[in-house]
């Protein structure tokens, strides 16, 4: 629907602007197709224009319309993009907080520690056998693809406490380390036993 959205912007200037070539091509024979289109995109800029020869009064009222519709055109542009940027924001804000929510309700789970190759077939493997689990994964590029696949998620370094208490680590049942930093991965099982030493841990 964005897309769409999107897309009708820049439609609409196209058509103002091939409107506006015919019309003063039709209204001002003496103009040129070139400056007839001249006067269009110039006056769609809204830079101004000198004549770039004399018009008629019929043109004069026609180039007040072509403003008026560069205005109203900029105005409709200026909706889309910001109602596009706040719908988005807010997307991501509830977004987050129904997340979060469902991450203070996780108990007796698994926290998945990076969501890489080794990650991916671990998370695979869990949400197939319906085992409930959250993944901690410091790269924020990752967020779309773990979203797409429904999985509860932490953008978040896993060696920091907060992030493990994020995770719910206290009531977890066991933690998969898979990030690839042997020294990252050794402070994790640590702070992770500290935190919860009842913890199943494979590393």
């Amino acid at each position: 629907m964005n897309n769409r959205k999107f897309l009708f912007i820049p439609i609409l200037f196209v058509s103002i602007l091939i409107l506006g070539t015919i019309g003063y091509h039709i209204i001002e024979p003496a103009f040129t197709l070139f400056e007839s289109f001249y006067l269009t995109a110039i006056n769609i800029s809204t830079l101004g224009y000198a004549d770039v020869k004399p018009l008629t009064t019929p043109g004069r009222i026609f180039n007040l319309v072509i403003i008026m519709m560069a205005w109203i055109g900029i105005f409709i542009a200026a909706r889309i993009t910001g109602q596009m940027v706040i719908e988005g924001e807010i997307t991501k804000i509830f977004g987050r907080k129904k997340m979060d929510k469902k991450l203070s309700a996780l108990s007796n789970h698994f926290i998945i520690c990076g969501y890489g190759r080794v990650g991916r077939v671990v998370c695979d493997e869990f949400a197939h056998h319906n085992a409930p689990f959250v993944i901690i994964e410091r790269n924020d590029n990752m967020a779309k693809e773990i979203e797409s696949k429904g999985y509860l998620y932490i953008i978040g370094d896993c060696t920091q406490d907060s992030v493990l208490t994020s995770s719910g680590i206290g009531r977890a049942k066991g933690l998969i380390n898979a990030i690839p930093d042997s020294a990252d991965a050794v402070y994790t099982v640590l702070s992770a036993r500290q935190h919860n030493s009842a913890l199943f841990i494979m590393a």
